[in-house]
């Protein structure tokens, strides 16, 4: 299986990447940067907008896992649209290119539990994908508009996402 992990050069991404190639899986990572990573990926591409249609030859799967990882990095503006975008695009294009399978790595900062103002209380544990988000904060915003944009491409194209 060929498989794209974008955010290969982050602290998750290159976790990933190992396991993937660990399983004989043939891994393209991309990202913005080079990291120690860079021995053990035989492919690591630079993560550009203008690359992503050519990044899917031949390609079965993505692992997206790109974006700015916290808040207070970048300003609010930016890190919702470096996020929200950058996800939108890669899903939309990987799609229509024809990966069969695309994977979100969201985080319980969805629920609004970490980054945000309030501090609500927990209903149950463990966590599911029924229970309420508080988001009070972008970066939450961020994992939601995120889960979006994978189940609409999933939808409709036909295509499994995770």
């Amino acid at each position: 299986m060929r498989v794209v992990v974008t955010g290969a050069a982050g602290l998750i991404g290159g976790a990933v990447c190992a396991e993937l190639i660990r399983q004989d899986m043939d891994v393209i990572g991309v990202d913005k940067r080079r990291t120690s990573i860079d021995h053990v990926l035989p492919e690591l591409r630079a993560l550009t907008t203008d690359s992503l249609e050519d990044l899917w030859v031949g390609v079965d799967a993505v692992v997206h896992l790109a974006g700015i990882p916290s808040p207070g990095v970048v300003s609010d503006d930016d890190l919702f649209l470096n996020n929200t975008v950058s996800s939108y695009r890669v899903f939309q294009s990987a799609a229509r290119s024809g990966v069969r399978r695309l994977l979100l790595a969201s985080s319980i900062s969805i629920y609004g539990l970490v980054w945000g103002s309030a501090r609500p209380t927990l209903p149950r544990l463990p966590l599911g994908a029924d229970t309420d988000l508080h988001i009070t904060d972008t970066y939450a915003l961020t994992k939601q508009v995120d889960e979006a944009s994978a189940a609409m491409a999933s939808k409709r194209y036909g295509i499994p996402s995770i």
